[in-house]
């Protein structure tokens, strides 16, 4: 995850300009009565989803038993604000809450969209929708690092280009286990991300581990807003695309113009792992690529409304050979740019299946700060494919090593897997060894003879003590190295990669 965002995320979210309902969330006076009217709604649905729909308010009499209301005792609205007053005044747990008043209110919309039918509609409080902000146009001050917890560390996933962390020599595979001198172990995402954020042009401590060598560092934070990355390789141009963030046509089309005066005739454009962003980003990267008139993609909204975006053909760049790359993790616009480039005979879709998402998610803003992000609509690739919850398959099919499309593995300070045991998670380490070069001879989680030779074997050549048990120590390098080695030797580990450049070639 990144600093500033706990999960990938996968929605499309659209400028707030670009639409006739946010128009009307300017106008104060109606966003605050609409909000009220969603307020109290809300709390109606989250007691109606926690008590059933026959469990009504009564009023408490002298006794202390309750009192069914009539049926005349007006609409819903009347009884849900009787049940939200209800809460303030006699509920014992209250004051367990901090802010009673908005928490109540926030809890009841969360229970209101609930996640059974659209799990990507999420109502966020201001802080929330910052953060949410934040996370798609990777503009916030850190030092740019994405990172998942293990135990008791963080091990960075990636190094963002030119970045604080970049600049300071971090690599991803290194574990975190201080900020400022504080151990990490035990720590939330949001203390992380408090721990490394901080104002621009203020230092912070790093104490991480690489290769069991502990290493400490002052950085001093940094605006990150790295969504793109370009660089010319052997023969041609490779194009990272991290987020459509605001910003990601402009990036894009600054890199393309630098391979144009270099004179790179073939590109590789790579979104996996990316999840999306911004609907206007994707049309303004899709744009660059394609003819005039041809079709970027068609949106459906839930009013009846049909758009279909064409490409203007205005600032086109145009390549002899182009390969798109993709993964599972690659998600809504990332799906939309691969549909529109293969689609349109422009590129060559080399990777494994998509997430499969094309629900559009509309924001409607409150005066407060508050936002209600809900699907608002869905889209179609230009040959009228609807891909949410199928993805789209790859041309050529190239799975990487089964690791790394894994979940990292923590244990618990006092736990050990050792021989004989069954454990799902030491099948994860067995691949994780299988991808450091030892000989593994099985996968299904049983601790083989085999598997504790590699594990000494593996804990000798860290300059670990040699049990042949995998400790919370021993489990948090194997993943780390598993990151260090294919970042530091992509070439040979990146098969997808490897084939798009054979597919260049040909």
């Amino acid at each position: 995850m990144s600093e500033n965002n706990e999960e990938k995320r996968v929605e499309i979210k659209l400028e707030r300009h670009l639409w006739p309902d946010e128009k009307q969330a300017l106008e104060e006076e109606k966003a605050r009565k609409k909000g009220q009217v969603l307020l109290f709604a809300a709390v109606f649905c989250l007691l109606c989803a926690s008590f059933g729909l026959g469990m009504v308010l009564g009023s408490r009499n002298s006794n202390g038993s309750s009192v069914a209301p009539s049926s005349h005792e007006s609409s819903p609205f009347t009884r849900m604000e009787s049940i939200y007053n209800k809460l303030l005044s006699d509920w014992w747990f209250v004051n367990d809450l901090e802010n009673p008043e908005e928490a109540l209110i926030d809890r009841a919309i969360r229970g209101m969209i609930g996640k059974d039918v659209d799990p990507h509609t999420e109502y966020m409080t201001a802080e929330e929708a910052l953060a949410f902000q934040q996370g798609i146009d990777l503009g916030f001050v850190g030092i740019g690092v994405s990172y998942t917890s293990l135990e008791d560390k963080i091990l960075i996933l990636k190094v963002f280009y030119d970045s604080p962390a970049y600049r300071a020599g971090l690599q991803p595979g290194d574990l975190i286990s201080e900020v400022d001198h504080q151990s990490v172990a035990g720590w939330t995402t949001e203390e992380i991300k408090n721990a490394v954020q901080g104002e621009e042009g203020t230092i912070v401590n790093i104490t991480y581990i690489r290769q069991n060598e502990e290493f400490s560092v002052d950085i001093t934070r940094g605006v990150v807003e790295n969504s793109i990355y370009g660089e010319i390789r052997d023969g041609y141009g490779y194009l990272e695309l991290y987020q459509f963030s605001t910003a990601a046509p402009t990036e894009v089309q600054k890199y393309l113009e630098y391979f144009k005066q270099n004179n790179v005739t073939k590109l590789v454009i790579d979104v996996r792992d990316d999840g999306g962003g911004y609907l206007s980003s994707l049309i303004g990267v899709a744009d660059l690529f394609l003819d005039k008139g041809q079709v970027i993609l068609t949106q459906e909204y839930s009013d009846g409304e049909i758009i279909q975006s064409t490409a203007s053909g205005k600032n086109q760049y145009v390549y002899d050979k182009m390969v798109i790359l993709g993964n599972e993790n690659s998600a809504s616009a990332s799906e939309a740019l691969i549909g529109a480039l293969t689609q349109n005979g422009k590129a060559v879709f080399i990777g494994t299946t998509t997430y499969g998402k094309s629900t559009i998610q509309v924001p409607y803003y409150y005066s407060d700060g508050s936002t209600l992000k809900y699907t608002h609509g869905i889209w179609k690739t230009p040959n009228g494919s609807i891909i949410n919850l199928v993805g789209i398959t790859p041309d050529i099919a190239v799975d990487l090593h089964p690791i790394l499309n894994m979940n990292y593995v923590t244990l618990g300070e006092e736990e050990l897997l050792k021989y004989d045991q069954v454990d799902g998670r030491l099948s994860t380490l067995q691949y994780a060894m299988d991808f450091l070069g030892y000989p593994v001879d099985r996968f299904d989680g049983y601790f083989s003879k085999a598997t504790e030779e590699c594990v000494r074997s593996f804990q000798n050549d860290l300059g670990l003590n040699v049990t042949g048990e995998i400790d919370a120590e021993t489990a948090n390098l194997m993943c780390s190295e598993v990151t260090r080695l294919y970042n530091l030797d992509t070439y040979k580990y990146d098969l997808q990669l490897l084939k798009a450049e054979e597919y260049l070639n040909e």
